[in-house]
């Protein structure tokens, strides 16, 4: 037997050079942070590859729904009623904008025709006098129908919000946007004023008011805005409305002469004064409230008591100009 091969000794796999535990327990540590790693790698690829086929699937489906929707409505001719509008109508309509506009914050051209096409269905089913024509109808009739109008309409509202909020200042100059704009500013005021509705009988009207209320009580709450901003608190709406109203330096002086004449009639004001005669003693407790907020951030700022005593001088002397009575 050769001599060198006679003195080896197995190591079982175990290196020659020498290694302290310190540097096996770093070895070790290091490939399970490997292994760790590679395998959120692979599941992080895994749900990006998840989410972008749902996103895919979901956009065709979409882009699908809207060429159906839009064929429909140029093929039908008919009396188109409330529940057909309920299901044929804003059923793919909610899907298929929520997808290409609301989750992308941004409308496209595609997408304002479209909203107009259905923003004027609905105001000339809800201008109807016929019940079975008038969407708002659904609000008033069977469990399950009322449901499905509650939670359409409070999409429709949170629709027209992104769509106002969405078009500003900036986009003034298109007419599409500008038509879009106030067919979604009418739509609102057509859903939550129970006095525009024409589908009203002394035996719903009290489940027609409760609509309603439930929803002006969505508009106010985080639920109807897309980046979760509360509009409103529904809650104390009168006496902020006197507040912020109420406390406006030079409020006539400020607005754009078309309105002064507006602002003279006494049902502009009459509701606000009865307001503060009401409930003064919350509104004051209010504008206290206001005042010690804003004494740490301007030395210049009116103190609310103040004006809202001088205020309503300014508003007694434009209710003496002409044209008053």
């Amino acid at each position: 037997m050769d001599q060198t091969r006679k003195h080896q000794v197995s190591l079982r796999g175990a290196s020659v050079k020498e290694i302290t535990r310190d540097a096996l327990l770093e070895k070790v540590s290091q490939e399970r942070e490997l292994r760790n790693y590679a395998r959120r790698a692979t599941a992080a690829a895994l749900f990006i590859q998840r989410v972008w086929r749902r996103y895919k699937v979901t956009k065709a489906v979409a882009l699908q729904l809207q060429e159906e929707w839009e064929s429909l409505l140029n093929r039908n001719a008919g009396v188109m009623t409330g529940t057909w509008i309920s299901n044929a109508v804003l059923r793919p309509f909610l899907f298929f904008t929520a997808c290409l506009s609301v989750q992308r914050q941004k409308i496209q051209v595609r997408d304002i025709n479209c909203m107009q096409k259905c923003f004027r269905i609905l105001l000339e089913s809800l201008n109807s006098t016929d019940i079975k024509e008038n969407f708002c109808s659904l609000a008033t009739s069977t469990l399950e129908e009322r449901r499905v109008w509650a939670f359409q309409t409070r999409k429709l509202i949170s629709l027209c919000l992104f769509i106002l909020s969405e078009f500003n200042k900036s986009h003034t100059g298109c007419q599409d946007i500008i038509v879009l704009t106030s067919l979604a500013m009418r739509l609102v005021v057509f859903l939550t004023d129970l006095k525009r509705w024409k589908s009203i009988t002394a035996d719903n009207r009290q489940d027609a008011d409760i609509a309603v209320k439930d929803l002006i009580c969505f508009m106010g709450s985080s639920k109807s805005d897309t980046d979760g901003r509360v509009m409103l608190d529904v809650h104390n709406a009168a006496e902020q409305y006197c507040v912020f109203l109420v406390t406006i330096p030079w409020l006539v002086q400020r607005l754009p002469s078309v309105l002064v004449p507006a602002l003279k009639h006494k049902s502009i004001l009459s509701p606000c004064f009865q307001t503060i005669l009401i409930l003064k003693e919350k509104i004051l407790i209010e504008m206290s409230e206001m005042d010690q907020s804003e004494i740490h951030s301007s030395s210049k700022v009116y103190s609310r008591f103040r004006l809202c005593i001088i205020r309503p001088r300014c508003y007694h002397t434009c209710r003496k100009l002409p044209g008053l009575a």
